[in-house]
Protein backbone atom coordinates (compact mmCIF):
# COMPACT_ATOMS: atom_id res chain seq x y z
CA UNK A 1 0.00 0.00 0.00
CA UNK A 2 1.54 3.27 -0.76
CA UNK A 3 1.65 6.18 1.27
CA UNK A 4 0.29 9.36 0.34
CA UNK A 5 2.30 12.55 0.62
CA UNK A 6 2.33 15.86 -0.66
CA UNK A 7 4.68 18.95 0.57
CA UNK A 8 3.49 22.69 0.35
CA UNK A 9 5.54 25.93 0.35
CA UNK A 10 3.87 29.46 0.46
CA UNK A 11 5.43 33.21 0.27
CA UNK A 12 4.04 36.62 -0.67
CA UNK A 13 6.16 39.20 -2.59
CA UNK A 14 6.84 41.75 -0.85
CA UNK A 15 5.73 40.73 2.31
CA UNK A 16 4.83 44.68 3.13
CA UNK A 17 2.57 46.37 0.97
CA UNK A 18 0.35 49.81 1.18
CA UNK A 19 -3.61 49.67 0.59
CA UNK A 20 -4.54 48.83 -2.69
CA UNK A 21 -0.85 47.41 -3.79
CA UNK A 22 -0.62 44.15 -5.59
CA UNK A 23 1.63 41.58 -4.48
CA UNK A 24 2.43 38.66 -5.64
CA UNK A 25 1.41 35.31 -3.74
CA UNK A 26 3.62 32.43 -4.72
CA UNK A 27 2.77 28.46 -3.80
CA UNK A 28 4.09 25.47 -4.62
CA UNK A 29 2.81 21.90 -3.94
CA UNK A 30 5.06 18.98 -4.72
CA UNK A 31 3.60 15.29 -4.76
CA UNK A 32 6.11 12.71 -2.81
CA UNK A 33 4.29 9.87 -3.60
CA UNK A 34 5.09 7.39 -5.77
CA UNK A 35 1.21 7.26 -7.66
CA UNK A 36 -0.87 9.66 -8.83
CA UNK A 37 -2.37 12.16 -6.36
CA UNK A 38 -5.89 14.31 -6.79
CA UNK A 39 -5.54 16.71 -4.01
CA UNK A 40 -7.11 19.92 -3.37
CA UNK A 41 -4.97 23.01 -1.94
CA UNK A 42 -7.41 25.88 0.21
CA UNK A 43 -5.59 29.52 0.88
CA UNK A 44 -7.38 31.45 3.58
CA UNK A 45 -6.44 35.12 3.96
CA UNK A 46 -7.61 36.52 7.00
CA UNK A 47 -7.11 40.07 8.47
CA UNK A 48 -8.67 43.27 10.60
CA UNK A 49 -12.24 42.20 9.50
CA UNK A 50 -11.09 40.70 6.31
CA UNK A 51 -11.68 36.42 5.52
CA UNK A 52 -11.21 35.24 1.86
CA UNK A 53 -11.03 31.15 0.96
CA UNK A 54 -10.09 29.89 -2.25
CA UNK A 55 -9.57 26.60 -3.27
CA UNK A 56 -8.98 24.13 -6.12
CA UNK A 57 -8.10 21.08 -7.25
CA UNK A 58 -4.98 19.63 -8.37
CA UNK A 59 -3.97 16.33 -10.10
CA UNK A 60 0.22 15.15 -9.75
CA UNK A 61 1.88 12.53 -10.61
CA UNK A 62 4.72 10.87 -8.57
CA UNK A 63 6.92 13.26 -7.71
CA UNK A 64 5.77 16.15 -9.97
CA UNK A 65 5.68 19.43 -8.69
CA UNK A 66 3.47 22.53 -9.48
CA UNK A 67 3.98 26.31 -8.74
CA UNK A 68 1.45 29.21 -9.15
CA UNK A 69 2.19 32.70 -8.77
CA UNK A 70 -1.07 34.87 -8.65
CA UNK A 71 -1.73 38.77 -8.15
CA UNK A 72 -3.54 39.68 -4.72
CA UNK A 73 -4.74 43.28 -3.97
CA UNK A 74 -3.78 44.19 -0.80
CA UNK A 75 -7.56 44.77 1.92
CA UNK A 76 -8.59 48.35 2.78
CA UNK A 77 -7.37 47.57 6.22
CA UNK A 78 -4.03 47.96 7.57
CA UNK A 79 -2.65 45.47 9.60
CA UNK A 80 -1.28 41.68 9.44
CA UNK A 81 -2.84 39.65 7.18
CA UNK A 82 -2.27 36.06 7.79
CA UNK A 83 -2.11 33.60 4.69
CA UNK A 84 -2.64 29.78 5.30
CA UNK A 85 -2.25 27.11 2.49
CA UNK A 86 -3.49 23.58 3.12
CA UNK A 87 -2.66 20.95 1.07
CA UNK A 88 -5.61 17.89 1.29
CA UNK A 89 -6.22 14.41 0.06
CA UNK A 90 -10.12 14.34 0.37
CA UNK A 91 -10.56 14.75 4.25
CA UNK A 92 -7.24 14.49 5.28
CA UNK A 93 -4.53 17.19 5.64
CA UNK A 94 -1.35 16.25 4.59
CA UNK A 95 0.75 19.36 4.77
CA UNK A 96 0.09 23.37 5.52
CA UNK A 97 2.13 26.31 5.23
CA UNK A 98 1.96 30.06 6.22
CA UNK A 99 2.95 33.57 5.65
CA UNK A 100 2.04 37.26 6.36
CA UNK A 101 1.40 40.40 4.52
CA UNK A 102 1.65 43.70 6.92
CA UNK A 103 -0.92 46.34 5.08
CA UNK A 104 0.22 49.94 5.80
Amino acid sequence: MSTHCAKLSLRVEPETASVGETVEILGTVTNCASINESLTVELHITGPGYTKTYSAPLTLGPGEKQSEKRPFTAPAAPGLYTLTAIVRLEETELDAAQATLTVE
